[in-house]
């Protein structure tokens, strides 16, 4: 299947060399509290510095794309995402990033794709990510969560109907 291969490619990337991982961590955290304020454009910076300091971490690059997401910055947002996912193509985050990056930028099936992704490659976990969509500010957002859930429930009503014995 296609999404196996661009995930077995993306694993097959080369890593980058890890820097100054208590710097990076520590940029990180006051990050995250900025986001958590809302203070985006901080944020973006403070990410950003963490990344300057440790460019081997996926969720640096996640967090740096989600920050820029919401200061507009759409495409650096993106590639962002795909950088965390060229690390770390297991991270559920980054997929869910990408989803609404991808959603902003009207690539409705392309934001479909990647939520899926993200919910595959977390066994299910991002479920309620996918339904905490609904509630988002962004039409384009709320439209491709619904889009993904809806997939989600007819992919297994006819995973039963085929003989499968998921």
């Amino acid at each position: 299947e296609a999404v196996d291969r661009g995930v077995a490619e993306l694993a097959a990337l080369p890593k980058q060399d890890p820097g100054d991982a208590t710097e990076g961590e520590r940029l990180n955290k006051l990050g995250l509290a900025a986001l958590k304020a809302k203070n985006y454009t901080v944020a973006e910076s403070l990410f950003r510095a963490a990344l300057n300091a440790d460019p081997s971490v996926a969720k640096y690059f996640s967090n740096q794309g989600f920050a820029e997401m919401h200061v507009g910055n759409l495409i650096s947002a993106e590639g962002h995402q795909y950088e965390s996912l060229a690390l770390d193509p297991y991270r559920s985050v980054a997929w869910g990033n990408l989803g609404s990056i991808l959603a902003k930028l009207e690539r409705p099936e392309d934001a479909v794709s990647a939520l899926l992704v993200g919910y595959r490659v977390s066994e299910g976990a991002t479920l309620g990510y996918l339904k905490s969509l609904d509630e988002d500010d962004d039409q384009r957002v709320r439209a491709v969560g619904k889009l993904s859930l809806e997939k989600l429930i007819v992919a297994s009503s006819t995973a039963g109907s085929n003989g499968d014995t998921q």
